[in-house]
């Protein structure tokens, strides 16, 4: 989780250098819980190091939950009832991401109608 927040904190840093003033940061957290986080620890981490970093910088710094084509549909439901959750408190979006031709977006359409 502190890895989590530090590079999410560093990723506001080197925008806030660049003259950036609004980010998103687009990150899966299916793929960060190796280490025992839940998806709503996962997202809340990122969170809590962006808003330090908006603190720091004065940037804003928001995260778009990905969902990943090629997980089955209880994970990706699962994340995006933790990017519900977070939403308005720094998640902006849910986006979907992977091999478009294996899996089209119209297999989707039932859980992001939800």
């Amino acid at each position: 989780g502190a890895a989590l927040e530090r590079a999410a904190y560093e990723l506001a840093a080197q925008a806030a250098g660049e003259n950036c003033l609004y980010m998103e940061v687009r990150f899966a957290p299916q793929l960060h819980t190796e280490h025992g986080l839940t998806l709503e620890d996962i997202i809340g981490h990122v969170v809590r190091g962006l808003k330090r970093g908006e603190d720091t910088f004065g940037i804003t710094a928001r995260t778009i939950v990905i969902c990943m084509r090629h997980h089955g549909m209880e994970i990706n439901r699962a994340v995006l009832d933790a990017a519900a959750h977070w939403h308005g408190r720094g998640v902006v979006a849910v986006d979907l991401a992977g091999d478009e031709a294996g899996y089209p977006a119209e297999l989707f359409r039932e859980l992001f109608g939800e």
